[in-house]
């Protein structure tokens, strides 16, 4: 039974400290799938006039305590400021408190348990596939990382197309020209060799892979080996 008007413990949340906002609420037997890049918790304290301080307290695999003086929301910033916690059984308590430090008669408490099991993220960095608009590369094996093809005089451009393995990869294609994030761009050909590369970031942004095409443009008076279909 609470009496009217006297602080309690209503809520124990998930805070993205980055974006300040609430992502979700802990209720008992939340299973987290994903984690803010700077995630916090919460107390949410109703009618907080009466707790001078709040004492938060984490259990797991990674565990601390932390007393924060008394306001409306409470936050706990000692243990994951800047990362994550591991995947792992976590408990969660506030307990608040009449007096600053946490000194007096308890107040008012609240308990949870989640756990945090967050896919671990991919490293794969290969592409599924690679095409040069009709350029017949011969074939393409995500395993293999170079590739060359002639087109005649007459054509000026290819367009190249990717599309990675995992879709949390991020690429860029690079010619002499620029580079773009995009799994597309149109390359323009100068007469000779010209070098096309697609720099591929696994999901964990630490794996890497680089594919390297080069598209040799025949002089006038050459026929090339590999054409654009219809040629």
């Amino acid at each position: 039974i609470r009496a009217d008007d006297v602080a309690f413990v209503e809520d124990l949340l998930l805070f993205d400290a980055g974006f300040g906002w609430d992502v979700e609420r802990l209720a008992r037997g939340t299973v987290l799938k994903h984690l803010p890049a700077r995630m916090n918790f919460r107390a949410a304290v109703r009618d907080a006039t009466d707790a001078k301080s709040v004492r938060l307290t984490l259990s797991g695999p990674v565990s601390a305590t932390r007393v924060v003086s008394s306001e409306r929301h409470f936050l706990y910033t000692d243990a994951v400021d800047a990362q994550t916690l591991p995947n792992g059984d976590y408990q969660l308590i506030a307990a608040a408190y009449p007096l600053p430090d946490a000194q007096g008669a308890l107040i008012s408490a609240l308990a949870t348990s989640f756990r945090i099991d967050v896919p671990p993220l991919s490293r794969d960095a290969s592409l599924a596939a690679l095409s040069l608009g009709g350029v017949d590369l011969g074939g393409f094996t995500p395993a293999e990382l170079s590739y060359s093809a002639e087109v005649a005089h007459h054509v000026a451009s290819v367009d190249v197309t990717t599309f990675p393995a995992h879709a949390g990869a991020s690429l860029v294609i690079a010619d002499a020209v620029g580079a773009a994030l995009s799994p597309h761009r149109t390359v323009s050909l100068n007469v000779g060799d010209n070098v096309v590369t697609v720099a591929v970031t696994a999901e964990d942004r630490v794996t890497t892979r680089t594919y390297d095409v080069t598209v040799t443009r025949m002089a006038n008076s050459r026929t090339a080996r590999s054409q654009t279909a219809g040629d």
